[in-house]
């Protein structure tokens, strides 16, 4: 750690608490500020490969698939994640930017723990994302936090002021997360979202009240 100064974007937001918090919401590990780990470009194995300066580590992935951190080398810095990418014309592990900043990634790991939480909620395993269905929810929903290179590409976010739809875009397909403050709200939702993507296949729910939904709307 000589050498090294966390930047106080980091060290006054990412407390002990805060980073319990946002790592619990998909049970990923923390590493800061439980320990200080720097990687730097002279490190043999690096923890994030082709980063070009030195990283702090600030947590793990649960099953270790991945490792977030922040560039010790700005003033605002970035949040950065490590994951398998196109290299030139190589398929290899590099370093992504995630987050424009550390508030942006506490944000967004905090409002997906509103989505995700809610019961019932939807999901699928749809078809790659299609501009149409981008466009659609862009023009009825706020969209806000978006993050990049992990667990997909992309992930956008969209709300209202009862509903949330949070989707994983990659070239390959698009998960889709829908949660609603109530039942009622899930319901008109769900009846409009319907008809994007293949979404009336796909959808699907673990909560009876939520397959009896589904079930209703697929029958209209």
């Amino acid at each position: 750690m000589d050498g090294f100064a966390i930047p106080l974007a980091v060290s006054g937001r990412l407390t002990p608490d805060v980073a319990r918090e946002v790592a619990a919401v998909y049970q990923d590990k923390v590493v800061y500020p439980d320990r200080i780990v720097v990687d730097t470009p002279e490190d043999l194995d690096r923890l994030f490969p082709r980063w070009p300066g030195p990283v702090l580590h600030i947590m793990t992935e649960n099953q270790g698939v991945c490792l977030w951190g922040v560039p010790l080398d700005g003033s605002d810095p970035v949040v950065v994640v490590t994951a398998d990418a196109w290299v030139g014309a190589l398929w290899q592990a590099t370093t992504l930017v995630h987050a424009p900043d550390i508030e942006h990634f506490i944000a967004s790991r905090r409002w997906d723990r509103v989505c995700l939480r809610r019961a019932p909620h939807l999901w699928a395993q749809a078809d790659k994302l299609d501009g149409e269905s981008l466009a659609y929810l862009r023009g009825r929903f706020e969209e806000v936090l978006p993050t990049t290179g992990f667990p997909a590409p992309t992930t956008y976010r969209f709300q209202d002021g009862t509903s949330t739809v949070m989707l994983w875009s990659s070239e390959y397909g698009c998960e889709w997360r829908i949660s609603s403050s109530d039942l009622a709200a899930l319901e008109g939702l769900t009846r409009d979202l319907l008809r994007l993507s293949n979404l009336r296949q796909e959808l699907w729910c673990g909560h009876e009240a939520g397959e009896a939904l589904l079930d209703r709307l697929r029958a209209e």
